[in-house]
């Protein structure tokens, strides 16, 4: 909540607290969400801290994952040159070149070393590409509709998707 609305403050006093590392209810430390958020400040007072730069949400997905999808180029940068593994994959067997490569992220690409000549990554046939705007999950859960809701998630939809427009997930 306060990420997202710009208010730092009480992030740093967390943080000073020792809470480096802490998850929310979705699996993603502070860490994720600033590399997502493309928060510069906030990721360096993290790396600064030592935060874990291989901790993965409960889809598999890294900081630098996330970073990638969001097309953060100064973020991915910055992960990698703190030695980010960029091998690491998520539970769908994508690396952060993938999530880059499926969002035309070229300077991303090119950065984690997968050439753009080659085709972007086939998802699993039950998963479809993360999408920045699931518009059937936003409004299933804007009409608090469960039973859509339910019936996107079997589909393979992705509720972890982050927004790069919205700066975090549909939900």
């Amino acid at each position: 909540g306060h990420l997202e609305k710009g208010n730092v403050a009480p992030i740093y006093e967390w943080l000073e607290a020792g809470h480096i590392d802490a998850r929310d209810s979705k699996g993603r430390t502070l860490l994720m969400l600033a590399a997502a958020m493309g928060s510069r400040e906030l990721l360096d007072a993290m790396l600064e801290r030592g935060a874990n730069l291989e901790l993965q949400q409960h889809q598999g997905t890294t900081a630098l994952m996330f970073a990638s999808f969001a097309g953060e180029q100064t973020i991915a940068t910055r992960l990698v040159a703190a030695r980010a593994r960029i091998d690491a994959r998520d539970k769908h067997g994508l690396i952060a070149q993938d999530y880059a490569k499926l969002h035309g992220h070229t300077q991303i690409v090119e950065l984690l070393g997968l050439p753009m000549s080659q085709p972007p990554p086939r998802l699993p046939m039950s998963q479809p590409p993360p999408r920045t705007l699931p518009a059937q999950l936003l409004e299933a859960a804007q009409a608090c509709d469960v039973g859509a809701v339910k019936e996107y998630l079997a589909g393979g939809g992705h509720v972890d998707a982050v927004d790069a427009q919205l700066g975090g997930t549909m939900l």
